[in-house]
């Protein structure tokens, strides 16, 4: 019977003791869904009905919950599930008191967590409040008349777009940061897009008393509207010879010097925003070659907005990271240089109707996304050498120059330009474009227009390389014009037809007032000069047309040049295909045709080619010769077998690249 009893009392032990684990690993389980469908909810925000019950319960308050729950339960049922016993002697109570003991602790050291918490939350509330504070005085500081406070504003403003970026402990997230900033750089941008009056006066503000009395007397102080700012700008004074005169009584010597002391005042102040801005565009590692790269800074970042502001100083952007969405100098008036040699515009970068009245220098500058110069005016020399423009191929760029006047030279040396290029300008001065590459992105359809471009000055495209088609419809030359050693690699046209209507059909040509070089030129696809008009020497020596040539309608007022025999063992002629379709009935009333003679290949093919040029094959770029009529164009005295050799052997192709160059 004794027996039983045991036998009885261990199983009720057992199952004692299992249903008390069970106990405590279902209150466990429990409380972590709970906690874990709590956490879930707030994240993700729904289900609403749930936020809505619980939006009083915080969440140190949860956790404090479940862990008096957690710790007591644990503390009353472990030591049972252990049978430690409850006597005297045994382990049971001091088991308990140790889980009672450890709970207490975990709650202390959560309660100072809370109140660390509150504490860091209230620091970052008053740093956030002092920093907030400041900003407002600065930007009272910076309508205030004397300059030395606006200045000090300034530098507030500064500190503090500072202080926001290097805040990576009361704020945490980048975007956040960064966002604080943008509004102080919008404050910043919002000072220098701010009208000034004495900003008309800036010519004769930069010379002393005696030049502007001078001026004055001689009425040489003028104001001056550019045409295309004639609706948008009123009384700007640009000093500009064809402008119109000032009829301002003269200032005696205390209110010049009153006012070009105001004027240079705001110059300063105005200087030390961009100043302050440009130290923060770039950082300078060295990189492996040991020289300084261009990186973004710590104001990089920021979008700048420069619209319709007048730099009535000189503005230095050179070697600057902008990595902003946008950066704006829509309809911006530069009266004094403008220098952004050297720097990297990552995103969308607008110049559009902007004006330059002095130099405006953009050598070897870096434009990766759209870049538009539409209706911009160069009034002094424009520098673009070296200058690239939408390198990404996968990205479909435009570098938009429609309606840009340029007053001087306009230089594009060896720039790069990745997809559609417009050059619908007019070029008043030299427009040079030599070395130039226009390279196609992978989308199709690129093209380099100068479709009506006027170019007023020498235009030189020597050796430039059109990766893309190239379009030059209805754009005027007026002085010489050189394309030596330059490569069409896709199709080039000089014609272009518009259907306005069903009963408008307009013919655009290009006219070549000077003389039109096109020595060593190479037309890799078709190249049509339909209805071109040259009223100087044409001169298409030793070039190459690899593809379909056409001069239909070409109008020459003096002989055009296809070859050249002053070398006798090596003549200077033009190259056409052995399988190009080409035209050369020029207008009826051309004062000069061009001289055509047939080329009999020795398949018996017959190509109608300008007299004394050479027939090649495309493939293999040797020349097809007609010996006999070779010999006849140069003298007699070179009959000789191995003169004929050295001819042929000369005629050679030496320089033909491969397409892929």
């Amino acid at each position: 019977m004794d027996a039983i009893c045991s036998y009885l009392n261990a199983i009720y032990s057992c199952f004692a003791a299992w249903s008390t684990w069970c106990t405590l690993w279902a209150v466990t389980i429990a409380l972590a869904f709970i906690l874990a469908a709590l956490h879930f909810a707030r994240h993700k925000k729904k289900p609403k009905w749930l936020l809505r019950n619980i939006e009083w319960l915080r969440t140190f308050y949860v956790w404090l919950g479940a862990l008096v729950i957690l710790g007591g339960t644990w503390a009353f049922f472990l030591p049972i599930a252990l049978n430690s016993g409850f006597n005297k002697n045994d382990d049971g109570p001091v088991l308990r008191q140790l889980l009672i003991y450890a709970t207490g602790g975990l709650l202390g050291a959560i309660t100072l967590g809370e109140t660390r918490r509150k504490n860091d939350q209230e620091h970052m509330r008053q740093v956030h409040a002092e920093r907030r504070s400041r900003y407002a005085k600065a930007i009272e500081q910076l309508a205030d008349e004397k300059a030395p406070i606006r200045l000090g504003g300034v530098y507030t403003l500064v500190k503090l777009v500072d202080d926001w970026m290097d805040d990576e402990k009361t704020l945490p997230s980048e975007e956040d940061r960064r966002q604080e900033g943008q509004i102080i750089i919008d404050s910043l941008c919002t000072y220098i897009r701010s009208s000034f009056p004495l900003a008309e006066r800036h010519e004769e503000l930069s010379s002393d008393y005696e030049d502007y009395k001078k001026k004055c007397q001689n009425n040489k102080i003028k104001i001056y509207i550019p045409q295309s700012y004639k609706n948008s700008i009123k009384d700007f004074s640009f000093g500009h010879k064809n402008s119109k005169y000032n009829n301002q009584p003269i200032q005696s010597r205390e209110e010049f010097v009153r006012d070009k002391s105001l004027f240079q005042e705001e110059q300063e102040v105005r200087k030390t925003i961009l100043s302050e801005i440009k130290n923060r565009l770039r950082s300078t590692p060295r990189n492996k070659d040991g020289r300084d790269e261009i990186k973004p800074g710590t104001w990089s970042s920021f979008e700048y907005n420069f619209s319709n502001a007048v730099f009535f100083y000189d503005v230095n952007f050179n070697e600057v990271n902008f990595s902003g969405k946008k950066t704006s100098f829509l309809e911006t008036k530069f009266t004094q240089k403008a220098d952004f040699s050297g720097s990297i515009f990552n995103e969308i970068t607008d110049f559009s109707e902007a004006y330059f009245h002095e130099k405006a220098n953009f050598n070897e500058a870096h434009f990766y996304r759209d870049t538009n110069f539409n209706k911009a005016h160069f009034h002094g020399n424009a520098i673009f050498y070296d200058t690239t423009f939408n390198e990404s191929k996968k990205f479909h760029g435009v570098a938009d120059f429609s309606e840009v006047q340029f007053d001087r030279d306009a230089e594009f040396d060896e720039a790069d330009f990745y997809g559609d290029a417009i050059f619908q300008s007019i070029f008043t001065g030299c427009a040079s474009f030599s070395g130039v590459n226009f390279y196609e992105t992978d989308i199709s359809n690129n093209s380099a227009k100068f479709i009506g471009a006027e170019f007023h000055g020498v235009a030189t495209f020597s050796q430039t390389q059109f990766h893309m088609v190239s379009i030059f419809s209805g754009a005027t030359f007026y002085d010489i014009t050189n394309f030596y050693l330059t490569y069409f690699h896709k199709g080039v046209t000089f014609y272009n037809r518009i259907n306005k209507s069903s009963n408008e059909i307009y013919n655009i040509i290009t006219i070549f007032e000077g003389d039109a070089i096109f020595y060593q030129t190479h037309f890799y696809r078709a190249s049509n000069f339909s209805g071109a008009i040259f009223h100087k020497d044409t001169n298409f020596e030793e070039a190459y047309f690899d593809g379909d040539v056409t001069f239909s309608g070409a109008t020459f007022c003096r002989k055009p040049i296809f070859t050249n025999t002053t070398h006798t063992l090596k003549p200077e002629v033009a190259w056409f295909s052995f399988w190009g379709k080409h035209k050369f009935d020029v207008a009826p009333d051309s004062l000069y045709n061009i001289k055509l003679e047939e080329h009999r290949s020795p398949d018996g093919t017959t190509t109608l080619i300008p007299k004394g040029c050479i027939v090649f094959n495309p493939e293999t770029k040797e020349p097809i010769l007609n010996y006999r009529d070779i010999l006849i164009l140069f003298d007699k005295k070179y009959t000789s077998t191995v003169n004929t050799l050295r001819i042929k052997e000369n005629l050679k192709m030496s320089n033909w690249p491969r397409k892929s160059e």
